[in-house]
């Protein structure tokens, strides 16, 4: 409780400080131009119920959609009849200011064998070097091995529940979302044939489950995915297996750098990053990232890739020096309600943006573009210093700062000064400053 207290008079004290120095006429930043990222909000189609995974190839955003489905109804505890609308997903395309909205009707989901129950569900989307759309699907299934003489008033079918295991696919798609070639992942993890899969009895009722949850293309256009079990497997554009490497160390975190190699997230002694090399079949020289890098972007221009450190969007140039881009919430963005982030260039980041928070979501197409801001159009700067920031205070800084024309708050959170041998060392910084 001390310390809470404490921690509490601090911040109070520094907010005063903050805000006494920021109302002040002469406000340091408004001496010159300053460089910021400048936020475009789009509205997107109003049919959309909200947004999924998503991607970008620099010219259109692609993304899962939900739209309004079918009308259910229920009895409730009163005996009242509830009805409600469910939602489908669709495939979808825009253009960068969210305007061209369209559903790919030629995109089919995988659709569960017969007798079998579970769930299909899109786990991750990517545009390839040739302008082709790529899926990862999973499909999750189990059945109910009911005796003959199974009484639903007195039993439960959940004992006598099945797992069938979960099937895996990467599908290209063409422009309106039709297939053009579908890969049976869990084969390839298998073995090196199909036959090896059905050996191993994967999604025919042994319960077999590996677990995806992104893939990546190099430039060539090969196609790299990582189980769960530290394996990498690389294969060419046709789903064809080109080699596999092993290392206990790695996550199932892929990244495309800059010069069109794909490199594997590892926590081994040093943790980082490991590129591929396909010419020699093994791995590159790690490249070290710092502890909060959190979600990795496919990299551009001068930068191997991007990292999100949960305050700041992070470039890493090849020397392995790094130069923030901007914060997050000093931009007036939301990171936690994105999708799809891409940074096209050094002077542009897109992504979709969904808030869930009221009573229908949110959806938009934030579009990110590097600016000059002259003293006329800089605005006098608050500053709120924290430890931890809550989303509630969150939501009230970014909701002030979108509508406020003359006064912004520029949030600066000291948890990021924590390390992972001082868990304190924000809260001493702060109480210094």
């Amino acid at each position: 409780m001390k310390l809470k207290r404490m921690t509490a008079l601090l911040l109070a004290a520094v907010m005063a400080l903050g805000l006494l120095a920021g109302c002040g006429k002469d406000n340091g930043e408004a001496q010159g131009d300053t460089i910021v990222y400048e936020p475009t909000y789009y509205k997107m189609d109003e049919s959309l119920q909200g947004m999924g995974q998503a991607c970008s190839d620099g010219t259109k955003m692609y993304f899962v959609g939900y739209v309004a489905d079918k009308e259910q109804s229920y009895v409730d505890e009163n005996g009242e009849t509830q009805t409600y609308i469910t939602n489908r997903d669709i495939l979808c395309s825009s253009n960068l200011d969210g305007t061209g909205f369209q559903e790919l009707t030629g995109y089919v989901r995988p659709t569960l064998p017969e007798g079998k129950e579970g769930s299909c569900s899109l786990n991750c989307l990517r545009v390839g070097p040739d302008g082709s759309i790529w899926v990862l699907e999973s499909m999750y299934m189990y059945h109910y091995d009911l005796p003959e003489n199974f009484d639903p008033s007195t039993d439960d079918n959940w004992n006598y529940y099945v797992d069938d295991g979960n099937r895996m696919f990467l599908r290209k798609l063409g422009a309106d979302g039709s297939e053009l070639l579908s890969v049976d992942v869990m084969s390839i993890l298998a073995g090196e044939d199909s036959g090896a899969a059905a050996d191993a009895g994967l999604g025919n009722g042994n319960g077999v489950s590996y677990y995806l949850n992104s893939f990546e293309l190099d430039s060539e256009g090969n196609l790299y995915f990582c189980d769960d079990n530290g394996n990498l497997v690389v294969c060419d554009s046709q789903g064809q297996m080109l080699f596999k490497l092993q290392d206990d160390s790695i996550g199932n975190i892929l990244v495309r750098l800059n010069d069109g190699r794909v490199a594997c997230q590892t926590w081994g002694e040093t943790s980082g990053l490991m590129p591929v090399d396909t010419a020699a079949k093994a791995w590159g020289e790690t490249i070290s990232v710092p502890n909060n890098a959190n979600n990795f972007y496919a990299g551009s221009g001068d930068y191997l890739f991007y990292y999100d450190s949960g305050v700041d969007l992070m470039g890493v140039k090849a020397d392995g020096s790094t130069e923030k881009l901007f914060s997050w919430l000093s931009s007036d963005v939301d990171s936690d309600n994105l999708n799809g982030v891409t940074v096209i260039s050094f002077d542009k980041v897109v992504a979709l943006s969904v808030d869930w928070s009221g009573e229908k979501a949110d959806c938009e197409l934030v579009s990110m573009d590097r600016t000059e801001v002259t003293p006329e159009n800089q605005r006098t700067s608050l500053t709120l210093a924290v430890m931890n920031l809550d989303y509630d205070l969150k939501r009230q800084v970014l909701n002030f700062n979108r509508s406020n024309k003359q006064y912004r708050i520029d949030v600066v959170d000291y948890s990021q000064y924590n390390t992972e041998d001082d868990y304190s060392a924000g809260l001493t910084k702060l109480s210094t400053e």
